[in-house]
């Protein structure tokens, strides 16, 4: 209930809605050099990418139509795996 928490998260979150789930460190390759991996692993229209930290480490979430996730190492560019979800 402290009125100090409140106010920093108004500052955090003032015109940035997107940022808050980012996770800490710099990724080595662009989100770009990431959707460029994961067309080779996978084939058809992107519709999102995100970076997600995942054990520790971070990950480009490169978003398919039909539910499709490639998980894309945000150090190395290696596509670490495909996911087939539903949302």
């Amino acid at each position: 209930n402290a009125p100090d928490g409140g106010k920093e998260m108004e500052a955090e979150s003032a015109g940035e809605e997107d940022v808050e789930a980012v996770p800490s460190g710099t990724p080595a390759i662009t989100a770009e050099e990431a959707q460029a991996a994961a067309l080779k692993a996978h084939s058809g229209t992107i519709v999102q990418t995100e970076l997600d930290e995942e054990n520790g480490q971070l990950v480009y979430s490169v978003e398919f139509d039909g539910g499709i996730d490639v998980k894309v190492d945000a150090m190395t560019g290696d596509v670490l795996g495909t996911e087939i979800g539903q949302d």
